[in-house]
């Protein structure tokens, strides 16, 4: 499955505590006005020591540290989840609480101003204010699914689908506790009957019945979401191989991979896995038209028409028709997800993380490294603030374009949503 640490997605537990600022911060407010529009200050979430707090861009506290765990703000809500007192809330860019922290679990809210939270065991929805839009009741809560306006729930060790209302449209009845989310190309959803997974409408009727010893949850592109499986080709398990399947639940690729990724919308080609020649991309008939060769390889990216595949202790830019168009000294590569696709290089700088033996470093377009290897860890360039993570010396900081650092390393973790 795909390597990219970078799409780890991380639900913390949280609770309720006394209104008040959540620590002094050294700005009066981080909301200026300019005219009638509102200046939103980039923080930035770091752990230093045992506390989570934040930074601006110069690397200042500007809300001290004192959570634990502390999370980014989230660019829906504008909040950002914590814990403090054993508790979870969330504040705003003032460090002000919003929720008091008094949860024991929650998770971000959705665009529709929904979130889940667990309070006394059980878990419900909360509104931006804590109020409970939908009480505490449930074992398991996920959050709506925004294509359907459902969310997945889970009472007595059986799972269902509530609306908005709190109401049951597919009634608890499937053993399954994932955050499984309905293709928009077919309108399915993967679902379990004791330990063979199917796939149910919207309604919660079976339309392909469960058969399969699993389906298609392992990789960056399944747990992210971010880019729909498409809808025909969907990724299930038998017989410990894999395969894919249409809407109907006809086999177009009979199962006979070890491992595979899926077909993204729109994709003619995935990568996939032979046990006596390593990993290759094979077309929508299930045939390798690049042969497997290679120690891994990683969706093509369509802007480029190409795809990074890792050869010995090299990498390389290959066409779709295999043909290798660039070369890179690097080891491996990280690269990126997210609404658009799969991007090998960022944006902002066209530059991509990529290690070199032990030490990391960024290579441009050409493959050649624009900042020379030198971090522990290098994590990609941050659309918003234009600075990218490094680890150095077991220590965070963040460096520009150049290479040069605008934070020195000294924070012990960097939590961003990347």
């Amino acid at each position: 499955m795909l390597q990219n640490k970078a799409f780890g997605t991380f639900i913390a537990a949280m609770l309720l505590f006394p209104s008040a600022a959540v620590g002094q911060s050294s700005r009066k407010s981080l909301d200026t006005q300019k005219g009638s529009k509102a200046k939103v200050v980039k923080l930035i979430c770091v752990k230093s020591g045992d506390l989570y707090g934040y930074i601006d861009l110069k690397g200042v506290f500007v809300i001290n540290p004192q959570f634990q765990p502390a999370h980014p703000f989230d660019r829906t809500s504008g909040l950002a989840i914590v814990r403090f007192g054993g508790k979870f809330g969330f504040i705003d860019r003032n460090g002000k609480y919003v929720i008091n922290p008094q949860f024991e679990s929650v998770q971000e809210f959705d665009a529709g101003g929904y979130a889940p939270a667990k309070l006394g065991g059980k878990w419900g929805y909360i509104d931006r204010t804590g109020k409970w839009l939908i009480n505490p009741q449930f074992d398991w809560a996920w959050g709506f699914d925004l294509s359907v306006g459902l969310a997945s729930v889970t009472i007595a060790k059986k799972t269902g689908y509530i609306n908005r209302n709190g109401k049951f449209v597919i009634n608890p009845q499937f053993d399954d506790n994932y955050d499984t989310k309905f293709n928009p190309q077919n309108g399915l959803v993967a679902a379990t009957l004791g330990d063979k997974w199917g796939f149910i409408d919207r309604s919660g009727k079976w339309v392909i019945n469960p058969q399969f010893d699993s389906v298609y949850f392992g990789s960056m592109l399944a747990l992210e979401k971010k880019v729909p499986e498409d809808g025909d080709m969907m990724m299930v398990q038998s017989g410990g191989k894999w395969g894919y399947i249409n809407k109907s639940g006809k086999y177009t690729i009979a199962p006979k991979f070890e491992k595979a990724e899926a077909f993204l919308k729109g994709s003619l080609l995935t990568p996939a896995y032979d046990s006596d020649s390593g990993w290759g991309y094979i077309d929508r008939k299930g045939d390798f038209v690049i042969s497997p060769q290679f120690r891994y390889c990683y969706p093509f990216d369509e802007s480029l028409g190409l795809a990074v595949v890792l050869r010995g202790e090299k990498s390389e830019f290959i066409n779709k028709k295999g043909l290798t168009i660039l070369e890179s000294p690097a080891s491996d590569i990280t690269i990126v997800l997210d609404f658009e696709g799969v991007h090998i290089f960022d944006k902002i700088n066209g530059l991509a993380p990529a290690k070199l033996g032990d030490k990391w470093g960024f290579i441009d377009r050409t493959g050649k490294f624009a900042i020379t290897p030198q971090f522990d860890r290098a994590e990609r360039f941050d659309t918003d603030t234009g600075l990218a993570p490094v680890q150095f010396g077991g220590r965070w900081g963040f460096v520009d374009r150049a290479g040069t650092y605008v934070i020195n390393p000294q924070f012990d973790f960097v939590n961003e949503k990347r």
